[in-house]
């Protein structure tokens, strides 16, 4: 990996596909408040989505944004807007039915909600925006792909803190890693399409109750357990 984060996809062609241009160089500061300006704003949809470079994006991809991915960070607050360097294993690209997909801007770091949801931002025309994803064709005839996905859960208060990752075996034959994200309510669900699962191991960090890890491919459970023990992991492998 590759760190699948969650790139975090009509309005007319052109409309927004191009970031304003900007008579002074913005700060990350001016763009903490520009973020929070969009989820104050009285059309949240289109305020959040004008935060995204959709610049060299098809009409699919954006369409895929305007459905999915605007309205999940729109079940999100921005109360508190920060800012991450990347991980060092941060790679962005991913292969799904055939298509490779990479992040339409250079990642400079890692935008965070709240201290739970990110995103990688790049900077165009003096400007800071949330990366879009642009693709290209890169095998016509790809190997069959299903869903796969993994539930990380714990009930506790305050809620259960994790760590993880999987190993995804990708429709290029290339192995990527997700990331398993803790929101910080003690439960996550990642999902995407996939050849299979190879590996996975959550780390349980702290918290009283248990921890669960779910690994399941199309509608099988491939694995559910059980750990108690702050250090202790979860660990699923073919």
């Amino acid at each position: 990996m590759i760190r699948r984060y969650c790139t975090i996809l009509s309005v007319a062609a052109g409309l927004l596909a191009l970031p304003a241009a900007s008579s002074h160089a913005e700060t990350l500061d001016d763009f903490a408040k520009r973020v929070k300006s969009a989820y104050a704003a009285e059309d949240k949809h289109q305020a959040i989505k004008s935060l995204f470079n959709l610049q060299g994006m098809d009409d699919e991809l954006i369409a895929i944004y305007d459905k999915r991915t605007i309205p999940m960070l729109l079940r999100r607050t921005a109360e508190t807007v920060t800012f991450e360097e990347l991980p060092s294993d941060f790679g962005g690209v991913y292969v799904q039915k055939g298509y490779e997909y990479r992040p339409n801007l250079k990642p400079l770091g890692l935008l965070v909600l709240n201290d739970k949801t990110r995103a990688p931002y790049g900077k165009i025309d003096e400007r800071y925006y949330i990366t879009g994803m642009s693709r290209k064709l890169v095998n016509a005839d790809p190997p069959a792909e299903i869903t796969v996905q993994v539930n990380v859960f714990g009930f506790s208060t305050p809620p259960v803190r994790y760590s993880g990752s999987c190993e995804i075996l990708q429709s290029n034959g290339k192995t990527m890693t997700m990331a398993i994200e803790d929101t910080g309510v003690g439960n996550n669900t990642m999902a995407m399409n996939a050849v299979r699962i190879e590996s996975c191991r959550v780390t349980k960090q702290s918290g009283d109750g248990p921890l669960t890890m779910r690994v399941l491919e199309a509608d099988a459970v491939l694995f559910e357990q059980q750990v108690s023990d702050i250090g202790g992991s979860l660990i699923f492998s073919r």
